[in-house]
């Protein structure tokens, strides 16, 4: 899913109704506290865009990172609430499952308008998100064997066919091979 709009009608109307995250420079703190009904409203109050229809499978490069961030969380929450660490986890490993590898959409899923985030490489995505859940299933004591072997099928993937930017907002290459050789150091 999409979380905000990327910019909102201020230039394709007199009257603009709305700004989006491109339009205004603020911290996002504020946003939290924001109460112009209008102008401000899209930033602060940021609407959530659909991914995929329910229970169908999602777009491998939001699968990846998503699944890469509940991951992350899993493994910070694993120091101190194992439970909440669990459930981060859980979310983790649905999510990555729903990816969908087989038959990608295209173009990938990004954000509307895509041209704001026109991504074309995906591998590093699910090479990211299988390292991170690996290091989760490693801090919660479960078997991270298999997202190493499914990482390291995304590594070589990338590595074979993709010619992406490495460390930018589209590619996340250099973070998952990274994290994927200390995830396997660990093991």
């Amino acid at each position: 899913s999409q979380v905000g709009i990327g910019s909102g009608n201020g230039s394709d109307t007199q009257d603009p109704t709305f700004v989006g995250d491109h339009d205004i420079w603020r911290l996002p703190q504020v946003d939290d506290h924001d109460a112009d009904p209008l102008d401000r409203y899209a930033a602060a109050h940021r609407p959530v865009f659909e991914a995929a229809p329910p229970g169908q499978p999602i777009s491998p490069n939001l699968a990846g990172r998503t699944a890469a961030a509940f991951a992350l969380a899993a493994q910070v929450d694993s120091r101190s609430n194992t439970v909440k660490a669990q459930y981060e986890y859980t979310e983790a490993v649905s999510l990555y499952a729903m990816a969908a590898t087989k038959n990608p959409p295209d173009p990938l899923v990004t954000a509307d308008p895509y041209g704001f985030y026109p991504e074309s490489v995906w591998h590093d995505d699910m090479e990211l998100g299988g390292a991170e859940i690996a290091l989760a299933a490693l801090a919660l004591r479960h078997d991270p064997k298999p997202y190493l072997a499914d990482a390291a099928k995304w590594a070589k993937a990338y590595i074979a066919n993709d010619t992406g930017d490495t460390f930018n907002l589209y590619d996340v290459s250099a973070l998952a091979h990274t994290d994927l050789a200390f995830a396997i150091q660990l093991t």
